[in-house]
């Protein structure tokens, strides 16, 4: 349970955290061999899209390949700046949903197996969230729901959603769906997705490795004498 915890500590660090700068990036955990597996964090941020792009394109960092899409077309979502919104001064970008109800399709070249949202709903309701394994209309794989609070100063509230899995092995996904079917739409600002990584062989497993090998080139060297 160990690394579960620094996984959602520090998923909620990202998310929580004012990152006037943060652009998209991967973050590599090592992790502990044989307790703790190693596993990488990317946080997307729309900051390298201009104004106005609407859902349908993706971005890569590293080997991960995140794509939006709006399943209720042609209801899409855009990337606008913060200050579009009442009582939001900082500039950011964000992508905004353009009717209600809003959906946003989020999917993965590769399953993950975490995620956390910062989101911006612009009314009092609740965000869902569906895990889902294959693709955008697979099988639900986690749901989650999640209502934010208003900050001190701002009209709407805004909040932060995330999915861990109970173990390093079950619940890997790969597309999210994100609905808000009361309020007049929602915008998401950050996402942060953690990936587990191959654990790199261990001696044991070199071992074996090469005792495969050197029955193979004994098999070859007594062919090559009998021929």
């Amino acid at each position: 349970m160990l690394y579960l915890k620094s996984i959602l500590a520090a998923i909620i660090v990202c998310l929580v955290a004012a990152h006037p700068t943060l652009a998209s990036e991967v973050t590599h955990y090592p992790g502990i061999p044989g307790t703790e597996p190693a596993w990488d964090q990317y946080v997307f941020d729309f900051r390298a899209f201009p104004l106005g792009m609407e859902t349908g394109f993706s971005e890569t960092i590293g080997d991960l390949t995140i794509t939006y899409t709006a399943p209720d077309y042609p209801f899409v979502f855009k990337t606008v700046d913060s200050r579009s919104i009442p009582s939001r001064p900082s500039p950011f970008p964000l992508l905004l949903g353009e009717a209600s109800p809003s959906v946003l399709g989020i999917s993965f070249s590769h399953p993950v197996f975490g995620i956390g949202i910062e989101y911006v709903p612009l009314g009092p309701g609740s965000i869902q969230m569906d895990l889902m394994s294959g693709g955008i209309g697979g099988s639900v794989v986690g749901p989650r729901s999640e209502s934010g609070a208003i900050p001190p100063g701002l009209i709407y509230p805004e909040g932060f959603i995330n999915r861990l899995p109970l173990c390093v092995c079950d619940n890997y996904f790969d597309a999210v769906l994100l609905s808000d079917m009361t309020d007049p739409t929602f915008a998401v600002r950050k996402i942060v997705v953690v990936k587990k990584v191959p654990e790199p062989p261990t001696p044991a497993m070199f071992g074996a490795g090469l005792a495969v090998l050197a029955a193979l080139r004994r098999r070859k060297s007594a062919r090559s004498v009998r021929g």
